[in-house]
């Protein structure tokens, strides 16, 4: 299920009621969620690959600097422009279905 078909699920559950209602709402929103998550951590890690290694190589010793900064900027990034880039994609759905 892709980020548009929650909210076609979630209009589509507007008549049920109760917890069965609840529970498929909150799946939706944790798989939005981690579409938004996995491809945010994923670029951290891959630039950590590069920025740990470098930074230890440079410094000679083990130690917690810059580096983690840059990898949080870029986790930071890729989720707010996935982020930006599903919630665009759902807005424009909701608006052809009404």
């Amino acid at each position: 299920m892709n980020g548009m078909e929650v909210i076609a699920v979630h209009r589509r559950m507007k008549k049920q009621t109760g917890i069965k209602r609840k529970v498929k709402v909150l799946i939706g929103y944790l798989i939005l969620f981690g579409m938004k998550v996995i491809p945010a951590v994923c670029a951290g890690w891959l630039v950590s690959l590069w920025a740990i290694p470098a930074a230890y190589q440079q410094r000679g010793y083990e130690a917690i600097g810059g580096e983690w900064a840059l990898i949080l900027f870029v986790s930071g990034m890729v989720y707010w422009g996935v982020s930006a880039c599903l919630d665009h994609k759902l807005a424009d759905m909701s608006q052809k279905e009404k």
